[in-house]
Parts: structure tokens; sequence; C-alpha cells
């Protein structure tokens, strides 16, 4: 009898980190509204490349799970990690962890954090 290994092809060049949450772009999310601390949908968008309705779902997701909370500013909807839930200090040390470890992530929370044009040129 021959027995076929069937490998998972389904994302193959990211690392298995960044599918810790479902997919790369849930993960994506979730690290970056710990990492900035607060956001707003069309920053994680713009941040992730991911469409606004993907991220707009992928919030009302985890808001719906309880792990983040939002607030209407205006028109403006402000997200964060909820410190109300059960798992938040754990939650927040594995997302720190997820930063330290993913190069990918310091640069797009670095990015965030510059507000104002760089110079043409200077290195990130």
């Amino acid at each position: 009898m021959v027995v076929k290994t069937v490998q998972r092809v389904a994302f193959p060049d990211l690392s298995p980190a960044r599918l810790f949450f479902g997919t790369p772009g849930r993960t994506d999310v979730l690290v970056l509204v710990a990492g900035l601390g607060r956001s707003f949908p069309s920053e994680l968008s713009r941040l992730t490349g991911l469409p606004k309705t993907t991220v707009l779902r992928t919030l009302d997701g985890f808001e719906r799970a309880g792990v983040l909370v939002s607030t209407e500013l205006g028109n403006a909807r402000e997200i964060r990690l909820n410190p109300d839930y059960v798992a938040t200090r754990e939650l927040r040390v594995l997302l720190e962890a997820l930063i330290e470890r993913e190069p990918r992530y310091r640069t797009l929370l670095a990015r965030a954090a510059r507000r104002r044009p760089r110079r043409a040129g200077k290195p990130l």
C-alpha cells in the first residue's frame, strides 16, 4: 500500500507565525492593533494592503469574540484590544512576541508611527 502525504500549500511563502489566527490578514490586523495601541480601519487597510471591507469583517469578528472593542469618534471607528477580555494580558504578550519575531511587523509599525513624509531616499 502506497501512502501519499499531502503538503498544505495555501500560503507556501509565509512563516507559521503569520497564520496563527487563521489567515495572514487576521494575524496582521490583530498584531497591528496591539502594536499601535489603537487604530482605525482605514489605517489598518493601508498598512496591511487588504481591502477595507476585509479589514472591517475581520474587526467585526474579533469584536464579536470580545477580543477587540471599538469606539465611534464622529464618523471614525477607533479600534483597540479589549481590556476586559479574559486573556488580554496573555494575548498582548503573544502579540508582542510576534512583533519581535517578524521583521515585517516592525517595519509596518515604524511606517505607522511616521505621520509625515520622509526625505526622498532616506532609509527607514
